[in-house]
């Protein structure tokens, strides 16, 4: 996730956002779970961008699955999260979110005291290898949030379900 849109120096944000400029942020997270976790992309564009900005994260998240990382993109995600892991535990209020994370996955508390180790212990094969195993761009899930008689024409090569808030 770190590589693909985690931070700043992402795959998606250096695409879509610094190459192409179609929004000013665009990030990934994961939630991972005991059984299964999610990874969610989320941005903003113009209403007249919409359909490209969406081919354009599209293209991206599938270069992923396809072609995997690179010992270089591993290697700055490593520093950027061993550099980062100090501050999700500095305060006690942080310390407590992630003892009662691991708790609610059932993740052993030395998860956090190795934390960086394992972190470093990750290379470039382990990481494809686990990318092509559970990372499926063909069970995407696209939500567009916008006024449909604006956007709706560049969303259906999608085949959207359309569900109406007001």
């Amino acid at each position: 996730n770190e590589i693909l849109g985690g931070s700043f120096a992402s795959r998606l944000n250096q695409h879509v956002r610094d190459d192409l400029g179609l929004t000013y942020s665009i990030y990934s997270y994961s939630d991972p779970a005991a059984d299964r976790g999610t990874l969610t992309i989320s941005t903003f564009t113009k209403n007249e961008s919409v359909e490209k900005t969406i081919d354009e994260s599209l293209k991206v998240v599938n270069e992923f699955y396809e072609k995997g990382i690179s010992e270089k993109e591993l290697n700055a995600a490593k520093a950027q999260m061993i550099g980062q892991f100090p501050r999700a535990i500095e305060t006690i209020s942080g310390f407590a979110f992630n003892i009662a994370y691991l708790d609610f996955h059932q993740i052993p508390i030395q998860y956090l005291v190795g934390f960086n180790q394992v972190v470093q212990a990750v290379t470039v094969s382990d990481l494809n290898r686990v990318i092509k195993k559970y990372f499926n761009p063909s069970k995407n899930q696209i939500l567009v949030y916008g006024d449909q008689a604006v956007i709706g024409e560049q969303l259906k090569k999608w085949n959207p379900e359309i569900i109406d808030l007001k």
